[in-house]
């Protein structure tokens, strides 16, 4: 008899705290899920964040690039857009923008250089190009002129006395893209 009472207790109790188990479990199985939604919000936010910084480092860069290469920040962009699809990096291509315009300012007020000297074969005044032309107009015209030359070693040599040491990966940018670019950027 005593059993049976202790037993009885014990369902009691049993069925009494079943609601709190479960009760229990939910609650532990919502803190689990609210765990994981935070995680991924922070997750989320610390993506951001990282975009952010990353996004703010590249103006930065870009910046620093255009004022190295002479260049508004929209030129700059335009040039490395064509650029990277030869495979020509963005610190590359603003040496060579950067090279290309020193050289035309060399020619254009001082007559002398390999600039100057690329410039007088190709038939280009260098004085107009540089204080008319912006630097996507500039590397599309230079370029023209370099393709209706004949010899290769001539084409390579002038693009090397232009752009220097990425002369050579100048050539092989599709200038057909930047002049419709360029088209679109004066409207």
């Amino acid at each position: 008899m005593l059993f049976r009472s202790f037993s009885s207790v014990g369902l009691r109790m049993a069925a009494a705290t079943l609601p709190m188990a479960n009760a229990v479990q939910i609650a532990s199985f919502a803190l689990n899920s609210l765990g994981a939604i935070l995680g991924v919000v922070t997750g989320s936010l610390r993506g951001l964040a990282d975009n952010m910084i990353g996004a703010v480092r590249y103006a930065r860069d870009l910046q620093n690039m255009a004022m190295e290469a002479g260049v508004a920040i929209e030129q700059l962009i335009v040039l490395q857009g064509a650029f990277s699809d030869v495979g020509i990096s963005a610190d590359e291509s603003s040496q060579a923008i950067s090279a290309m315009q020193r050289r035309l300012v060399e020619a254009a007020m001082f007559f002398s250089g390999e600039g100057a000297k690329a410039f007088r074969i190709l038939h280009l005044n260098a004085r107009q190009l540089a204080e008319t032309q912006t630097p996507v107009e500039n590397f599309v015209k230079i370029r023209e002129e370099i393709d209706k030359v004949k010899n290769s070693a001539l084409r390579n040599e002038l693009a090397f006395n232009i752009w220097g040491k990425s002369g050579r990966k100048m050539l092989q940018i599709d200038t057909s893209k930047l002049r419709e670019i360029s088209g679109l950027m004066k409207t």
